[in-house]
């Protein structure tokens, strides 16, 4: 009898057990994390529109910018040596491109880095832009900005003068990106720098290649409105 007791007393001890392991475990409330998280999310979505739209004027700053070379190299190719528009047009248009401050190039991401370097050239500061444009290249050889910033370290070369090394940054927009948008222009400007140099020769093998492989593009479409 004591035996059998002893074995209802254990068995109802068990089943305590049990039931306080089975009990279920309190509610947690994940309001306020959810809520971190949809503004963590609207954060990401104001940044992606600003980097939008920072992109969107860079493109239409350099369109600008091209656009008024093309006009310059149509009326006088030997003269064109620097293309930078008037100081009312450049005094804001840089600041509203670049997204990182100053002298802080190398620490940005790459478009960061691209939209400095370019603002650098927009506002005249060549040697800054070089710098810019060369540091971008040597951390960013396959990046997709990498034939425009070949090309506008071109263009900063060509407006200190320095047509050599502009002759170089050309050809490498042309030979590492021919089927970047940059590759007709670097054509023209190669034309122009070679000729700065005395090298007609080669300055109209330069325009030859420009007509025959990109007919249909607007630095082609310049020269025969010569």
């Amino acid at each position: 009898m004591r035996r059998l007791l002893g074995i209802l007393l254990f068995s109802g001890l068990l089943l305590t057990g049990l039931t306080g392991c089975l009990a279920p475990r309190p509610t947690v409330d994940l309001t306020p994390i959810e809520g971190d998280l949809a503004t963590l999310r609207q954060e990401q979505q104001r940044l992606a529109e600003r980097v939008d739209g920072q992109d969107t004027k860079l493109a239409s700053l350099e369109e600008r910018l091209q656009a008024q070379e093309d006009r310059a190299l149509a009326s006088a190719p030997e003269e064109a040596t620097k293309m930078v528009t008037s100081a009312g047009e450049m005094t804001s248009s840089p600041a509203t491109i670049a997204s990182s401050p100053a002298g802080k190039e190398e620490s940005g991401s790459a478009a960061d880095l691209y939209r400095q370097s370019f603002s650098h050239y927009a506002a005249g500061r060549f040697a800054r832009g070089v710098d810019g444009f060369q540091n971008f290249l040597r951390q960013y050889p396959e990046h997709e900005y990498a034939g425009h910033a070949e090309y506008w370290l071109g263009e900063c070369f060509y407006s200190q003068q320095r047509y050599e090394e502009a002759v170089a940054a050309f050809k490498r927009a042309v030979e590492n990106h021919p089927k970047g948008r940059k590759a007709p222009d670097a054509l023209l400007k190669m034309s122009a720098a070679l000729k700065q140099l005395g090298n007609t020769q080669h300055a109209e093998a330069a325009l030859q290649a420009l007509s025959i492989r990109y007919p249909e593009s607007r630095a082609a479409q310049s020269l025969n409105q010569n």
